[in-house]
């Protein structure tokens, strides 16, 4: 859409006005659209000027409908680094890994003194 729809989604330039967004916040609705969030930063254009002059906007989103996200119930959407270019890429992931859930293999001094220790090692 290329059009921001809450002022938080702006930093620098002139002040949002709800009238800016105004029709795509009636698509959103119309079309009851969920939008997805996302990780990273939290704009993804920039004008590429300095100081007062930069201005920052979350351009880019993804939206869905409430049938698309019990799909995908873990779907993520990323914000990745611009480069060469002042729009930064999205990467939406409909199926991310979890590396929280994988415990680390313990080893305990105790199962050494096992009395089955030697012959499930050897049977190993």
């Amino acid at each position: 859409m290329n059009i921001i729809i809450l002022a938080d989604e702006q930093q620098g330039g002139r002040d949002y006005e709800f009238i800016d967004g105004y029709p795509a916040h009636d698509i959103i609705k119309d079309q009851t659209l969920l939008d997805l969030g996302f990780k990273g930063s939290p704009f993804i254009w920039s004008n590429r000027r300095v100081a007062n002059d930069n201005i920052q906007k979350r351009l880019d989103r993804a939206l869905s409908n409430s049938e698309w996200q019990l799909l995908f119930p873990n779907a993520s959407l990323h914000h990745l680094p611009a480069i060469e270019s002042d729009h930064c890429p999205i990467l939406l992931n409909t199926h991310p890994i979890s590396l929280s859930s994988a415990t680390p293999f313990k080893f305990h001094h105790m199962w050494i003194d096992h009395q089955e220790y030697p012959d499930i090692i050897s049977n190993a």
